[in-house]
């Protein structure tokens, strides 16, 4: 008996449909290929193309900004960034004044920020009333933030002590067992020579 040689409409109509199949599949993985990405590792993008329907866990990587951020179902939260300029340009005492940051960075990561500065050339302030300065970021609560500052008062001597929450967009200063130089009420303005260095940490 001599062998079949050619394929009959079932044979034909089977591979059709296999072959639909196979590509099927393939629009389907490909459309969810940001899926499997997460999953497996990090979404490589920019700050500007950023996945629009992301899910809840998915991390991306932004290759101008160098942060990696995970979408939490609301928002991007930043895990991780290089230090970023704290534009600090002003404090208040009775007032917004000026000051000179000559020295200033803030770096955030899962929810936390860090920020170290060194600030001089203070606009002349109003001696016996609060002195205060904004935070880098809003706080989602009054006390989530705290650290140490160093400040030298060309006038008097040099102050140490803690950060205070003043509100949720600005922090005031504290010291421990000296007469009133800090805090509520301190019993100086300061002025152009005076240096403030200082570290903070806290929520955003």
């Amino acid at each position: 008996m001599r062998a079949r040689t050619n394929a009959g409409p079932a044979d034909a109509l089977g591979g059709l449909i296999s072959s639909l199949s196979s590509r099927l599949n393939l629009v389907e993985l490909l459309a969810h290929r940001h899926i499997a990405q997460n999953i497996v590792g990090v979404f490589g993008c920019t700050s500007s193309t950023r996945p629009a329907s992301p899910v809840v866990g998915m991390t991306i990587a932004e290759s101008d900004t160098l942060r990696t951020l995970q979408w939490d179902g609301a928002a991007w939260v930043i895990l991780s960034e290089p230090p970023q300029t704290w534009a600090i340009a002003t404090y208040d005492q009775s007032g917004s004044k000026t000051l000179t940051a000559t020295r200033a960075w803030t770096q955030r990561a899962s929810g936390v920020f860090t920020a170290q500065a060194r600030l001089t050339n203070f606009q002349a302030g109003a001696a016996g009333n609060a002195i205060t300065m904004p935070t880098p970021f809003t706080l989602p609560n009054l006390y989530d933030i705290g650290g140490s500052f160093s400040w030298f008062d060309s006038g008097t001597a040099t102050y140490a002590g803690t950060i205070i929450p003043s509100s949720v967009t600005a922090f005031g200063f504290s010291t421990d067992g000296v007469t009133n130089p800090f805090g509520v009420t301190p019993n100086f303005a300061p002025a152009a020579a005076d240096v403030l260095t200082l570290t903070i940490h806290g929520r955003y």
